[in-house]
């Protein structure tokens, strides 16, 4: 019972409570050691007289608990109460020779009814606390689950969509596309020697000048239009429901903007220019189709000097700029 009701009560069992423990066993066994049930009766006041501290500690520490707003405590004063009228009634029975029925078994049915009730609550309580906690968990690994979805669609170096981000955000557009009738148009932009840049300027001065490059794109275009990586030097521009005369007038904008665009690095101001092909993307055109002619226009467009934007149609090419 003292192991019982102190562990519920979440204290611990003391020095001097472990020897009043030990006092119990130690009468019990030599109770039980001498034959005859005569030990019994001579030795029943004894017994009940020792009883009577932890009658006291019992209640005192489930009274304590309870001030403090112990859940336990609260669901184990009712059994505790009834277990020590109980005790008391039996006690006045053999001490004072009170004439009335012995309670003690409904007494210990009582308490133990009410530390069943209370580690019930607490085996509830810890479900509860461990659902919580699961969920708090899935919670936090779903966002962690996103957050690495999104980072394998991101471009660590210029912070726009990298590849696969673009594959994913084109297919879509070709399913509303296919809904809507209202097509798109693929800008394909490619830095003008980038190599030879590089390897004269170092690779740190280069991916300055990428970075710098995809925030201009970025800053120059719609909300709706999607701005990718496409690969090494290489930027792919998505715009949603324009047709190609628009789409060239915002690659021209764009490759003015970028050759007069002047990039500090180490102290120096350095300057590039950027080749541009276009295509408009037909309903029921795959995606790869439709990047063929942005790149052979974009081919094209390096081959007559660079710093060009092409169109890339089913009938031809066309020069934007001269």
């Amino acid at each position: 019972g003292i192991q019982t009701v102190w562990s519920l009560l979440e204290r611990p069992v003391g020095p001097w409570l472990r020897i009043y423990q030990t006092g119990f066993i130690a009468f019990a066994l030599v109770v039980a050691a001498v034959p005859g049930p005569a030990i019994h009766h001579q030795t029943l006041a004894y017994w009940q007289l020792y009883t009577l501290p932890v009658m006291v500690l019992a209640p005192w520490l489930v009274l304590a608990r309870l001030r403090e707003g112990n859940s336990e405590a609260r669901t184990m004063v009712v059994g505790v109460a009834i277990f020590l009228a109980t005790c008391v009634n039996d006690l006045l029975i053999d001490m004072a020779g009170v004439r009335t029925t012995r309670l003690v078994p409904f007494g210990f049915v009582a308490i133990m009814l009410s530390m069943a009730v209370s580690l019930a609550n607490r085996f509830t309580g810890m479900l509860n606390e461990l659902e919580t906690k699961v969920a708090e968990r899935t919670a936090e690994l779903s966002t962690a689950n996103q957050q690495l979805a999104e980072a394998a669609r991101i471009d660590p170096l210029t912070g726009i969509l990298n590849r696969r981000g673009f594959a994913e955000e084109a297919a879509a557009e070709i399913l509303r596309v296919s809904r809507s009738g209202r097509g798109f148009t693929l800008v394909l932009a490619d830095v003008d020697r980038f190599k030879l840049f590089n390897d004269r300027y170092g690779h740190a001065c280069g991916d300055h000048v990428l970075a710098r490059v995809a925030a201009i794109i970025r800053a120059s275009v719609r909300d709706v239009d999607r701005v990718a990586r496409w690969g090494g030097e290489e930027f792919i521009v998505l715009l949603p429901e324009t047709e190609v005369e628009g789409a060239a007038v915002l690659a021209e904008k764009l490759r003015e903007s970028i050759a007069e665009n002047l990039f500090e690095f180490g102290g120096q101001r350095l300057s590039i220019t950027m080749t541009f092909g276009i295509a408009g993307h037909r309903q029921g055109e795959s995606l790869e189709s439709c990047l063929a002619r942005a790149d052979t226009a974009l081919y094209h467009g390096k081959e007559q000097g660079r710093n060009k934007v092409m169109i890339g149609s089913y009938k031809g090419l066309t020069l934007v700029n001269n």
